[in-house]
């Protein structure tokens, strides 16, 4: 009994296999491209929110060392009262040390705090820029997230479709050739190939003349020896429909 019009549905399946695997490829460049946009909108909001609790951490030692500066100079006009007071040069030199001493630290206090100064001027500058780069990535993603999100659900759709093609092809086959192919196809992505010139479409290898004549009499189904892909000899392109972009089954 002739199994042609099963060698049929092997060429379907590959076809359909092709596309699927092209749509895959597509929803996943897709889905990609959503979720670099995503990270990146994260990343920068992230960043601003580190610089801004740095910018906090600034500013409250900044408050510390004003409050530190400004007892700083309460103590310098103590000191000058109690070197006006002084009875002796013992006295007055203590009174003038320290004086000298706190106004030390008030110097480095006022160095302290304009180095501070910049640095939060710097970082609100950083954070005005990332606030603008955040703004052009919500803004893309409202441009584009729609319409990539569109894209995702019509691919789904059709991938829905050709995996019910695929199913609907597969079970016009007998169980032990649906097993067959189902191994493969979760090894390789595919388990048919045409026969061309002799050989396996998918592997290259050449099948030996006895096996070629058998497949020629489409009695029975055969595998390659090599990739194990089951094989079909046809001339004639299957038509899946307008959406076919696949006329022809070498992969």
């Amino acid at each position: 009994m002739s199994i042609q019009p099963s060698f049929a549905i092997l060429q379907t399946l590959q076809v359909v296999d092709q596309r699927i695997a092209k749509l895959e490829a597509e929803l996943s460049t897709e889905r990609a491209g959503i979720s670099d946009k995503a990270e990146r909108h994260a990343a920068v909001v992230s960043r601003i929110a580190q610089i801004e609790a740095m910018i906090i951490v600034m500013e409250g030692t900044r408050s510390e060392l004003n409050q530190e500066l400004r007892q700083h100079l309460i103590q310098v006009d103590k000191a000058r009262e109690k070197m006006a007071r002084c009875r002796n040069e013992r006295e007055a030199n203590a009174a003038q040390r320290e004086t000298e001493e706190v106004r030390r630290l008030s110097r480095e206090r006022e160095v302290e705090i304009q180095k501070l100064a910049g640095l939060i001027t710097d970082a609100r500058a950083d954070v005005a820029v990332l606030e603008q780069e955040r703004s052009e990535v919500v803004g893309q993603i409202d441009e584009t997230e729609g319409q990539a999100a569109l894209k995702v659900r019509e691919t789904e759709a059709r991938l829905a479709e050709l995996r019910g093609k695929r199913d609907a092809a597969l079970s016009q086959l007998p169980a032990t050739v649906q097993g067959r192919y189902k191994a493969v196809h979760a090894r390789r992505g595919s388990g048919t190939a045409a026969v061309i010139d002799g050989s396996c479409a998918a592997c290259h290898i050449s099948l030996s003349p006895m096996l070629y004549q058998e497949m020629m009499r489409m009695q029975e189904f055969f595998q390659c020896a090599s990739c194990l892909r089951l094989l079909y000899v046809t001339e004639t392109p299957v038509d899946l429909g307008p959406d076919d972009d696949s006329q022809s089954a070498e992969s």
